[in-house]
């Protein structure tokens, strides 16, 4: 990226991922110089915006992160993923509805998200509206059926809900799936109590 931004140093786009890449190596503040930059040369994209929200939401920036996702969902408002960066910035700033919010936002424009699904429903398990809880969960479960989270979250919801049995056959799934779970282990020693 840097050799792109040589030759062309007016290139939003390489701003943008090459501050992705500082992002996943852990370079915070370098991924920030060139998310700005990137915003700076491009301020109608939403990509950039979407990618310093979420860095903001990384360092938790949390008013930051929320601002520049409200940004990123304003300028592309048929993708999702801001939608469901805005809600993590939201959880984060102590909002809880405007999380729950965003995160359906983000499921009207992609509803086979199974991480917003997730998201979503842990917002549910953290509010104590287990019913709601348990339909994220499931619905997440049976878009990513081998994946260990979503039956981990959803034994967690059966468990407070008291229904013990049913979060046991949901643990037991897990640990099938992921043996060094130690969410799952403890989970079913929960439920079995």
């Amino acid at each position: 990226y840097t050799q792109a931004i040589t030759l062309e140093p007016q290139c939003a786009a390489a701003y943008d991922s090459r501050g992705i890449a500082h992002q996943h190596a852990g370079h915070s503040a370098a991924a920030r110089e060139d998310f700005d930059e990137a915003i700076r040369l491009a301020p109608e994209r939403a990509g950039p915006y979407n990618n310093r929200g979420a860095l903001l939401i990384q360092i938790r920036a949390w008013p930051l992160a929320v601002a520049d996702l409200t940004t990123a969902c304003a300028l592309e408002p048929d993708w999702h993923e801001p939608f469901a960066n805005l809600g993590l910035a939201y959880l984060g700033a102590g909002q809880p509805q405007d999380a729950q919010r965003a995160f359906s936002q983000a499921l009207a424009r992609c509803p086979d998200c199974a991480d917003v699904l997730l998201k979503r429903g842990m917002l549910s398990l953290w509010s104590h509206d287990l019913s709601n809880a348990i339909v994220d969960f499931t619905a997440a479960i049976e878009l990513q059926p081998d994946a260990a989270p979503g039956y981990v979250a959803r034994g967690q919801a059966r468990v407070d809900a008291g229904q013990p049995s049913a979060a046991i056959t949901d643990f037991t799934h897990a640990l099938q799936l992921e043996p060094a779970s130690s969410a799952a282990r403890y989970g079913r020693a929960v439920a079995c109590f």
